[in-house]
């Protein structure tokens, strides 16, 4: 018996989803500007998701 359930993509899984088919596309010779682009600005909102929040009223090292 196999249970379908409707669960809705994470913002990461959905993302995740589309880098890869871009980078598909990039190995594969059939990329343009703008989906080099799409994959640098998808991939930064990527990394900024995978961040830590911050911790309110922390204070940051001085650099």
């Amino acid at each position: 018996m196999n249970a379908i359930i409707d669960i809705p993509m994470s913002e990461e899984a959905e993302l995740d989803r589309h880098i890869e088919a871009l980078i598909g596309k990039i190995m594969s010779g059939h990329a343009d500007d703008d989906d080099r682009e799409q994959y640098r600005r998808l991939t930064r909102r990527r990394v900024e998701l995978m961040q830590p929040d911050p911790i309110r009223g922390a204070r940051r090292p001085a650099a």
